[in-house]
């Protein structure tokens, strides 16, 4: 497959430098799939950006697939100003190329495959992968903070490691809760609250919080949706400034996975310490959580409003 810009190349046969290269975690519970189990590699690149000082995000087109992809696990590459990557895929293509995308004004139709914050990002139990259905644009989002106070030019990467079709027994899908509304006064220590009712069956596989540098604690529990009393706790990490490149991840093997019934309530917890003169807001600062789930493999969003989420956005039935 060519691109006119950007570059995607197929590998066939993992390398033993790449198969070193696959995801670490403290967390992880799962332990990895062997090369042998996915003989695919399939390397995304930007093109050459210009990357200003301060906080950017510019979002790179590719070329339309000509196949399913089955990605099991995934890690991407940044120079040092890198924040996060993330891939998504688009039903009406745009041309090739890269352009500005503010995250607050993400472009309609963008169905998220996976990000990654320090590299790390998804690795699925044995047998588990993630649907692109064929005749999708490949989305790369990069998001930097370059504090050199100098512009620079970086190539950014993304490696997918693939699965035959054949050789998947259960499609997994991706789930993200995010707080968009708040605002973290200055000069103030600021807890923000939310909640939002799943309305399917999930088994969790994967899960992880996402703050940025003011960040001190980061929880999603479960509460029972009439008492409001805490049902179990998924995550709770007293937050870190270095979590902003390199978040915690909390991985389980299909046996493992955590389920929460159609109706479970989540309440995600970020708590703040606003030591800047300024009111600070979306997307300077995040409250989200990522759990990929399964048996469903359809994409959705929790969104955010007045403390309350609703699910919105789910993949058709026909690219599930």
């Amino acid at each position: 497959m060519r691109l006119a810009r950007g570059l995607f190349v197929i590998v066939w046969g993992v390398s033993a430098a790449v198969a070193a290269a696959a995801p670490e975690s403290t967390h992880d519970h799962a332990g990895k799939s062997s090369a042998a189990e996915s003989p695919n590699l399939l390397t995304l690149a930007t093109e050459e950006l210009l990357v200003p000082p301060g906080e950017s995000v510019q979002c790179s087109y590719l070329e339309v697939t000509d196949r399913e992809l089955r990605v099991y696990s995934a890690v991407s590459h940044q120079g040092p100003s890198g924040h996060h990557m993330a891939l998504f895929y688009l039903d009406r293509p745009r041309p090739p190329g890269h352009e500005p995308c503010p995250m607050e004004k993400m472009i309609p139709g963008l169905q998220l495959v996976t990000a990654s914050v320090g590299h790390e990002t998804m690795h699925l139990p044995a047998g588990m992968a993630q649907r692109i259905p064929p005749g999708k644009q490949l989305v790369l989002q990069s998001h930097h903070l370059n504090h050199s106070g100098q512009t620079l030019r970086v190539t950014d990467t993304f490696d997918l490691h693939l699965l035959r079709p054949e050789d998947v027994r259960i499609s997994v899908g991706v789930m993200t809760m995010s707080d968009q509304t708040f605002t973290i006064p200055p000069h103030a220590r600021y807890t923000r609250t939310t909640t939002c009712d799943l309305p399917v069956d999930l088994r969790v596989v994967q899960l992880s919080g996402h703050m940025h540098e003011l960040g001190t604690r980061y929880m999603l529990e479960v509460v029972n949706r009439r008492t409001g009393q805490m049902q179990g706790t998924l995550d709770d990490e007293a937050w870190s400034p270095s979590y902003t490149y390199s978040a915690p991840y909390r991985r389980f093997s299909e046996a493992e996975a955590i389920h929460l019934p159609a109706g479970t309530r989540l309440k995600q917890t970020c708590v703040w310490d606003n030591t800047t003169d300024a009111p600070i807001r979306f997307p300077q600062e995040m409250c989200v959580a990522t759990l990929q789930y399964f048996p469903a493999s359809d994409f959705r969003i929790c969104r955010v409003a007045n403390g309350r989420g609703r699910i919105t956005e789910a993949l058709p039935p026909a690219d599930r």
